[in-house]
């Protein structure tokens, strides 16, 4: 079962969606991440898809946010169609968009997750206290350093960056 990691193509935008809509639902309208992706905009750079001989079985986005005085990334989604979980995808996902935003010079990413899952990638707990424009379990609030010793400075409100 092989597959291709790439930048995602405007024309498979709409795909991407729709894989989206059916791994997260409609749930995903009331979560904090998507709060900070509203009047936001994606890195085009930094959004990538898997694709298989089915066609897109997978896809990561980024966008700009602000921690305090922090530039960051958002990652998310990061969605894969559900015969293909557990399969690397979204850890392929994973390395190689974190790669290509270590490349481009950015130095930090925060996520809301399963630190049992996100670990392997490198990502850690996110420093107590940070500001969210919702509640969220601080337990699932993850950030992986490009620049070690950054998330020890965190502080103040996320919010997107605009």
């Amino acid at each position: 079962m092989a597959f291709d990691i790439k930048q995602t193509p405007s024309d498979l935008e709409d795909e991407k969606s729709a894989l989206t809509a059916k791994v997260l639902g409609p749930g995903r309208f009331v979560r904090m991440a998507e709060r900070l992706r509203e009047n936001n905009h994606q890195i085009t750079e930094l959004n990538f898809c898997a694709i298989s001989e089915e066609g897109m079985i997978g896809g990561i986005s980024y966008w700009p946010i602000q921690i305090g005085a922090t530039s960051a990334l958002l990652l998310g989604p990061l969605v894969v169609s559900p015969a293909w979980q557990g399969k690397g995808v979204g850890r392929g996902l994973i390395a190689t968009s974190l790669a290509a935003a270590e490349k481009l010079g950015h130095e930090l990413v925060l996520l809301v997750g399963d630190l049992s899952y996100y670990s392997a990638s490198g990502f850690i707990t996110a420093p107590e206290g940070l500001i969210c424009p919702v509640p969220v379990d601080e337990r699932r609030l993850l950030v992986y350093e490009m620049k070690p010793g950054l998330a020890a400075q965190l502080s103040g409100k996320v919010r997107a960056a605009r």
